[in-house]
C-alpha cells in the first residue's frame, strides 16, 4: 500500500490484520479499525483474498469446502457490505459506489 501511494501520489491503505473467513463480525471489526485510523472514505475496494484446500476433488472434505467458501465468497461479500458506508462517502453522481 505504501509503494502504491508513493508511486501514484494517492493514498492507498491496506486492511488491518484480519481473517475474513471468520464472517461478518470480523469484517465489521476491520472497518471499525480503519475508521479509528482516520480513514473516512474509500474510493476503491480491491477484494484480493482467497484460499484453496489443495486436494483432488475426490478427496475434498466438507471442512475444506467450508473454509474456501467462507473466505473466497462470504468473506468478500461481508467485507464489501461492511465497507459500503465508506464507499458511499466517496461516491459521486459520476462515480457511484
Amino acid at each position: 500500500a505504501k509503494d502504491i501511494s508513493a508511486t501514484t501520489g494517492g493514498n492507498c491503505s491496506a486492511l488491518p490484520a484480519c481473517d475474513l473467513g471468520k464472517g461478518a463480525d470480523e469484517c465489521k471489526r476491520v472497518v471499525t479499525e480503519m475508521t479509528k485510523q482516520g480513514i473516512e472514505s474509500v474510493d476503491v475496494l480491491i477484494n484480493n483474498s482467497g484460499c484453496s484446500w489443495g486436494q483432488p476433488l475426490e478427496m475434498y472434505q466438507e471442512k475444506g469446502w467450508d473454509k474456501v467458501m467462507d473466505l473466497n465468497v462470504k468473506g468478500l461479500f461481508f467485507l464489501t457490505k461492511a465497507m459500503l458506508p465508506l464507499l458511499e462517502k466517496a461516491a459521486t453522481s459520476d462515480v457511484p459506489a
